[in-house]
């Protein structure tokens, strides 16, 4: 599956990705790297997704900056826009 579109706003990050229909948010893990002066951001699924219920479809899962342990303001990068 691949991220279709990453979306940073003022608080969150969105990452949209193809679902055959029951893709949710605790099926990613994140990784941070801070090594450099840029944050960098890896996301990888948890497991393969096996369902199907129709047609394959778009799924935003969102999370906070917070909850990435990124600082308001913080540069970062995503490492694998496709996932």
């Amino acid at each position: 599956m691949e991220a279709v579109r990453i979306t940073a706003s003022r608080h969150e990050l969105t990452v949209r990705v193809a679902s055959k229909g029951c893709a949710a948010k605790a099926d990613f893990v994140f990784h941070v790297d801070r090594t450099g002066r840029t944050a960098v951001l890896a996301f990888a699924r948890r497991r393969l997704e096996t369902c199907r219920f129709g047609a394959a479809t778009q799924v935003d899962l969102v999370f906070s900056y917070d909850e990435l342990g990124l600082k308001r303001g913080e540069r970062f990068a995503v490492a694998n826009p496709r996932l």
